[in-house]
């Protein structure tokens, strides 16, 4: 074989080895892409927190709280996170009762059952959300009250069981 023959067979396997490189290279930016934009849609606890103080964020929380594709625990925490924002530009009791009269009954039924523990917990000013009495006369703090407001407000949803709960928590609170 000679030296020009050697070399074009050569320059022929250097070719055909980009040309397959090339396609396993497409295949992984592909995958990567797709990989990519899965975990672009998932939708977890710290982006819910985050979007508490976000100008978009309560409506993109009560879009986690209407769509089935969210896990009952992410749309519970949706719902509480509703109850513990405090701005003065959203009623985030107001949004949580307008999501769930959009639920199926059994749906909704499900989510205020979840949210009934957490809800208490504020009232007591237990949890992350809750604190010490405030104000004028040892007032309760604004996320007590807004935790009573909405376990009333949901209570007609919830089970018989968690509708006892419920308002055994509410009437507690008014006359603890």
């Amino acid at each position: 074989m000679s030296a020009s023959a050697s070399s074009s067979a050569s320059s022929q396997e250097r070719r055909a080895l980009p040309a397959r490189d090339h396609a396993v290279f497409q295949r992984i930016l592909m995958f990567l892409g797709l990989a990519l934009i899965a975990t672009a849609c998932a939708v977890t606890d710290a982006d819910i927190e985050a979007w508490k103080g976000t100008v978009r964020g309560p409506g993109k929380i009560v879009a986690v709280l209407l769509a089935d594709k969210y896990s009952d625990a992410l749309r519970i925490h949706a719902g509480l996170a509703l109850v513990e924002m405090e701005r003065p530009d959203v009623d985030g009791i107001a949004e949580l009762q307008g999501a769930l009269v959009q639920l199926p009954e059994e749906t909704r039924t499900r989510i205020v059952d979840g949210m009934s523990d957490g809800l208490i917990e504020m009232m007591n000013g237990q949890g992350a959300a809750g604190g010490a009495p405030t104000g004028i006369g040892n007032a309760p703090p604004p996320i007590q009250v807004r935790a009573k407001d909405a376990a009333f407000v949901i209570l007609q949803y919830a089970s018989p069981a968690r509708q006892s709960t419920l308002t055994d928590a509410v009437v507690g609170w008014f006359v603890a």
